[in-house]
């Protein structure tokens, strides 16, 4: 997969990486989540030059506990010196709620499943909060910092509300997405979930650094991965980003 060309980066990458198996809560529990996760960490530091302890995991992760690492994430995006470029993957239950927010044209909004904080039942952390506390602020940071989100879940296709707001001439905010918002997600043993084990074996199997391929070629080889489960991958940005190179999504550009 990689060819010569690419950006050739020394970049500092780091990683947070959350899946939620919920065992603590039998009628909602999965099983792969958590292998997801080892399996995404695995992947980013053997091939895409994230150093282990530039890596944080969070199994089984509660509101609190999840909110509280994505506002240490955006704090050591903003106090870098230099470029860097960002990893978020999320493996999990995925959901929609009614809401009254006009820019939802479906009049759902598509949240994510966390526990609550005596993981007794789950706590929902919705679009609009992932916009406004992880989107948001890294966007404010282009063209310096790149972000790259992976969400495997249902009803992830719109999960982080990419909207105008956050729109800049170069994107610099990526969401892969493993399905469409009325669409679930799979999870199969030992496997886990399809999107994760499809990324870790194309995308993330070769440096992103070394990838010139563009995002749309590059969706079309995850995408072929999960037609067996009737899973449309969803890839938005903050900006043009389809005949974006796959290197130039992971690798800020010289200012």
């Amino acid at each position: 997969m990689p060819s010569k060309g690419g950006c050739d980066s020394t970049t500092p990458m780091y990683a947070l990486l959350v899946g939620n198996n919920y065992a603590s809560v039998p009628s909602i529990t999965l099983h792969g989540c958590w292998s997801d996760c080892d399996k995404i960490a695995q992947t980013l530091c053997r091939h895409q030059h994230v150093a282990r302890d530039h890596v944080r995991l969070l199994r089984d992760a509660t509101q609190s506990q999840f909110q509280g690492a994505v506002r240490d994430f955006v704090a050591l995006a903003r106090s870098l010196p230099g470029p860097g470029t960002f990893f978020f993957h999320y493996s999990g239950h995925g959901t929609q709620t009614p809401t009254s927010d006009s820019r939802e044209t479906d009049g759902l909004d598509e949240d994510i499943v966390m526990l609550d904080d005596r993981k007794k039942t789950y706590a929902l952390v919705s679009d609009d909060w992932l916009h406004d506390n992880l989107v948001a602020p890294f966007a404010a940071l282009a063209p310096r910092v790149r972000l790259v989100m992976f969400f495997d879940c249902c009803h992830s296709g719109t999960v982080c509300d990419l909207d105008a707001s956050v729109a800049r001439p170069e994107a610099n905010v990526f969401c892969w997405s493993a399905c469409q918002d009325a669409q679930v997600a799979t999870e199969t043993q030992p496997t886990g979930g399809v999107f994760t084990d499809s990324l870790c074996r194309t995308l993330l199997a070769a440096p992103l650094d070394e990838q010139t391929m563009t995002v749309d070629a590059a969706k079309e080889l995850v995408e072929r991965q999960l037609r067996p489960y009737n899973q449309l991958l969803n890839v938005v940005a903050n900006g043009p980003a389809t005949k974006v190179r796959v290197c130039d999504m992971v690798v800020p550009k010289k200012q």
